[in-house]
């Protein structure tokens, strides 16, 4: 049976340093993430995801160390397990805009086992 749990990870404006956030989940097999980027984001918030000692989003090997975009949808099927209890994924992401705050809403499924 699959859990979905859903997150909202802000980043106030002027966030040079990265911003860590810390979810706790229900299972340990991590299927899938679903990340909104709301419009207006402009490409100036920049999200990375991980489970302790692995990369998930953007996928390791990627170009890019974080992911960004305006008014986007993006889905990553990592299939792999999540080291605990507790089952955590993190969230790692800074923010340039010099006026707005920007958030990610991320979307996490996990089967339960």
């Amino acid at each position: 049976m699959a859990l979905t749990a859903s997150f909202t990870f802000a980043l106030p404006k002027n966030t040079p340093a990265v911003k860590l956030g810390v979810f706790e989940v229900m299972s340990k097999r991590l299927k899938n993430i679903h990340v909104v980027i709301p419009p207006g984001h402009k490409g100036l918030a920049f999200l990375q995801v991980s489970i302790p000692g692995m990369q998930i989003v953007p996928a390791l090997g990627s170009a890019d160390l974080y992911v960004f975009g305006d008014g986007q949808e993006l889905d990553f099927s990592p299939n792999v397990e999540i080291p605990g209890p507790p089952y955590q994924v993190q969230m790692r992401g800074y923010n340039v805009d010099a006026f707005l705050d920007h958030s990610f809403i991320v979307r996490v499924t996990t089967d339960k086992e």
